[in-house]
């Protein structure tokens, strides 16, 4: 009844040793919310998001959707949404707001309004 292939016929493994000279603990930044090892340096996996520039505006248009026409006081127009922090506390947006616009580096045209002032 007790095959070579049981599970009560594995013999017992050794913890594996962390070098001191490791970096990361966990992949993908478990780390953080496991308390990581002690002796071991811990560095997060997450790559820093792309420099993005931020710009005050005024709302000027509510298009389709969520998207608003933001108008930027440099004098450029960008079409943007709410960040989700501003959808998940339900805050509201209405034409003549003024707005913090977070801009991408790869489509100037188009952004994210990360705050109402």
């Amino acid at each position: 009844m007790w095959g070579p292939s049981s599970p009560l016929d594995r013999t017992y493994q050794a913890p594996i040793e962390i070098p001191e000279n490791r970096t990361r603990a966990f992949p993908g930044g478990q780390n953080q919310h496991r308390g990581g090892h002690e002796g071991a340096e811990v560095q997060s996996w997450r790559v820093m998001k792309e420099a993005t520039a931020s710009f005050l505006g005024t709302v000027t248009e509510a298009v389709r959707g969520d998207f608003f026409r933001v108008a930027l006081d440099s004098g450029h127009s960008v079409l943007a949404r709410p960040a989700g922090k501003l959808q998940v506390q339900h805050i509201r947006l209405a034409i003549g707001d003024r707005v913090k616009v977070e801009i991408s580096p790869y489509d100037p045209e188009r952004g994210r309004i990360i705050q109402r002032l």
